[in-house]
């Protein structure tokens, strides 16, 4: 299997020690990026992002946000995660493509051996082995871009598969809906990402700010969450210097 590095991932972002809160709350005081970087998703770890998140919010008087904004950025952990401890499952099974004829068959040992323990014992193997997931939060008055980077690269199967689904909880009114309707027979994986489109229709944010897709060889999932009418979003911004390239 190919060797990561963490350096590949983090690009220009400064990773915080969770356990230096003084840090990371100068860091927020500054208006800086804060990254967090984990193999897996401990009640440690849980408890760090839910720190960054209240600090975050707090700052921009966006407290009501907190319990909607930390449920979707720990789906996005657990999933990008999960991604990681998966591509070595796979790998320690000789399965490097899901067109191969195990594939089924190794998905529903991978997730009957889903437990607390499993997925500990894989997180240190995703560490040794430089599989990393970084969160990182970038704020500011007008609102918050996350990422959510981790290091294996979602097969172009795998993404279809989540942009089909999402496409499609964009057409339910509940959850419950949804899940009783779509949900497959070889993976559960994307449900919870979809539960992350009800979630920001709760709180009157529109789901199209949702994006999870390939970024030079990570797997990047990206929310943006506006606070004010200026907030531009990644999109806008694209677009706008597309146009400005036209008329050049």
């Amino acid at each position: 299997m190919e060797e990561h590095s963490k350096i590949l991932l983090l690009e220009d972002e400064v990773v915080y020690d969770g356990k230096d809160r003084d840090a990371i709350l100068r860091g927020i005081g500054e208006g800086k990026k804060i990254a967090l970087l984990t193999s897996y998703l401990s009640e440690k770890m849980e408890a760090k992002i839910a720190f960054v998140v209240s600090s975050v919010l707090r700052k921009y008087n966006k407290g009501y946000l907190q319990s909607s904004l930390y449920s979707m950025l720990k789906e996005l952990a657990i999933n990008a995660t999960k991604a990681n401890a998966k591509k070595i499952f796979f790998h320690e099974n000789g399965i490097e493509s899901d067109n191969s004829s195990r594939f089924v068959e190794c998905i529903r040992k991978f997730k009957e051996n889903l437990n607390e323990e499993w997925i500990r014992v894989y997180g240190e193997k995703a560490k040794a082995m430089m599989f990393f997931v970084c969160i990182v939060i970038e704020h500011d008055a007008n609102g918050l871009i996350i990422k959510v980077k981790n290091t294996s690269e979602i097969s172009q199967s795998d993404e279809n598969r989540l942009r089909e689904k999402l496409r499609k909880g964009l057409d339910y009114k509940n959850m419950s809906e949804y899940y009783i309707e779509n949900m497959d027979q070889t993976e559960g994986e994307g449900i919870g990402l979809v539960l992350n489109l009800f979630l920001m229709r709760g709180e009157n944010l529109d789901p199209g700010l949702f994006r999870i897709g390939n970024v030079n060889g990570c797997t990047v999932a990206r929310m943006e969450i506006p606070f004010t009418n200026d907030f531009v979003s990644i999109r806008e911004k694209y677009l706008a210097r597309v146009e400005s390239m036209k008329t050049e």
